[in-house]
C-alpha cells in the first residue's frame, strides 16, 4: 500500500492557495501600473514619519512581479542601506555602497557581497517583501521561509531588545482575511500598500 499524502490543515490550505493567486496575479500587472503603485507607496513613506530618526535600514531587490523599493533609493542618502543575500537556508543582510557591492546571484537577482555584515537588530527599519499579509500584520512570502527564519532572530539574539520597525511592502489585493502561522513566526509592525500605511492590529 502507498504512503498516504500528508493533508495539510485548512488555514495553511487557504494559504497556499492565496500565494499561488498572488503569484498570478502580479504577473498580470502592466507595467505602468506597477509604477503607479511605487510611487503611490513612495508618497505615503514619504509622509507618513516612519523615517525619522532611521539611520540604517534593510531593503530588498524585488523579484519579477514583486513591489519594487529601487525608485526609493534616494530615500537612503544619509543613511546605511543593507540588502540580504541567500547563505544556505539563512538569509544575511549586509551593507552596500552602490553598485560595487552587488553581484548578481539566482535568477540574476542582485545580492551583496559578505564584506559587511550587519544584524537586522541593529537596523533601524527593514523593509519586507511578502505576497499576502492580513489585519494583524502577519505575512507571508514564497514559502521557503527565508524571512520567517532571520525575523525570528530577531526575538532571540543578543539585540532582540532593539527590534527594528518591520514594514511590510504589498498591494492592497494583497491582504487576506488571515494568514496561518507557525510557532515562532514574527508579525510586523505595519504594511504598505499603494493606498495606506496599514499598522498592525492589536
Amino acid at each position: 500500500m502507498g504512503s498516504k499524502r500528508r493533508r495539510l490543515a485548512p488555514s495553511f490550505e487557504a494559504l497556499a492557495r492565496a500565494r499561488d493567486a498572488a503569484l498570478t496575479r502580479r504577473v498580470d500587472i502592466d507595467p505602468g501600473e506597477r509604477v503607479r503603485r511605487d510611487d503611490a507607496r513612495l508618497t505615503l513613506l514619504e509622509a507618513s514619519g516612519l523615517l525619522d530618526g532611521v539611520g540604517s535600514l534593510a531593503a530588498y531587490v524585488a523579484m519579477p512581479g514583486e513591489p519594487d523599493p529601487r525608485p526609493w533609493y534616494h530615500l537612503a542618502e544619509g543613511r546605511q542601506v543593507a540588502l540580504p543575500r541567500i547563505d544556505g537556508d539563512e538569509l544575511s543582510f549586509h551593507f552596500v555602497d552602490g553598485r560595487t557591492d552587488v553581484v548578481a546571484a539566482t535568477m540574476g537577482i542582485l545580492e551583496p557581497v559578505r564584506h559587511r555584515p550587519v544584524e537586522l537588530g541593529r537596523l533601524d527599519l527593514v523593509l519586507v517583501p511578502l505576497l499576502v499579509f492580513d489585519a494583524y500584520c502577519h505575512r507571508a512570502g514564497r514559502g521557503r521561509g527565508y524571512y520567517d527564519r532571520a525575523l525570528a532572530r530577531l526575538e532571540t539574539g543578543s539585540v532582540a531588545a532593539a527590534r527594528p520597525i518591520l514594514l511590510g511592502i504589498a498591494d492592497d489585493e494583497d491582504e487576506v482575511a488571515e494568514v496561518a502561522q507557525h510557532d515562532g513566526d514574527v508579525a510586523l509592525d505595519a504594511v504598505l500598500t499603494p493606498s495606506r500605511l496599514h499598522r498592525c492590529s492589536t
